[in-house]
């Protein structure tokens, strides 16, 4: 709905903004199978093949929060809890309104037994 109403208001710029429209769900649709595969793995308890994946999902979408989050989790799962405050903190900052974020990096904070920064997390 987006890219019809953007390409009707732009009129002689359609071609270009279809074609930026056209790769960010490329990138998306990339992002989101890679992220996929990487929740098929953590299921399964494969935290490193998982890591794997929601790595190939941030290289396609560096913004993706989600995977960060999800990424974060699997350290935690492998006891790398550096890692895990990093991916945390940074989920938080592409995304500072969305809670697990934060659920992550006080986990983290608390796994590296800094409990008074957790608790401020």
């Amino acid at each position: 709905v987006y890219s019809t109403v953007h390409l009707r208001v732009q009129g002689s710029g359609i071609s270009r903004a279809y074609e930026r429209q056209s790769r960010k769900t490329e990138i998306m649709s990339d992002s989101e199978k890679f992220r996929k595969d990487g929740n098929e793995s953590f299921m399964k308890g494969q935290y490193q093949d998982a890591i794997g994946f929601y790595t190939k999902a941030l290289e396609s979408d560096p913004g993706s929060h989600l995977a960060l989050s999800n990424r974060s989790l699997c350290y935690c799962k492998l006891n790398d809890y550096d890692q895990a405050l990093q991916d945390a903190e940074r989920c938080v900052e592409i995304n500072e309104k969305w809670g697990k974020g934060y659920l992550r990096k006080a986990t983290a904070l608390n796994l590296l037994q800094r409990h008074e920064e957790a608790k401020k997390a």
